[in-house]
């Protein structure tokens, strides 16, 4: 996890349990059925009046990335760039095709393809 984000959540909650008892109105408050409804309800459906569906159901998948990022493995795809460098240079960019095929990641494949497919470069930075 994040430091950021233990730093955040545990920040957040400070926030809220300790303006609660700087109110006078105690912990106990803040479990209120009406608070729950105006805070959570309230929020989930400006949400939802804000947001796109394809897009919320996005959120809701990666969500669990706030705890736990996925990893990656950089000097791996450095190695791999270096590769298709070399394979460009070598057999220029229609010898990059056999490794559109073999790539996993969605985004590199996209852009393995436009490459191969001749794709200007500006077309490229904006996809």
């Amino acid at each position: 996890m994040d430091i950021l984000t233990l730093v955040g959540l545990v920040l957040a909650a400070f926030a809220v349990v300790g303006g609660s008892i700087l109110k006078g109105s105690g912990v106990a408050a803040l479990w209120s059925g009406a608070a729950f409804v105006i805070v959570i309800v309230g929020t989930l459906a400006a949400t939802l009046i804000h947001v796109p569906m394809h897009v919320f159901r996005r959120g809701w998948k990666i969500f669990p990335w706030i705890l736990k990022p996925p990893s990656t493995d950089f000097e791996a795809v450095i190695e791999r760039v270096v590769d298709w460098s070399n394979t460009a240079r070598r057999q220029g960019l229609l010898g990059l095709e056999p490794d559109v095929e073999k790539e996993e990641n969605e985004f590199s494949k996209k852009a393995l393809q436009m490459l191969v497919d001749g794709a200007e470069p500006e077309g490229i930075r904006k996809v």
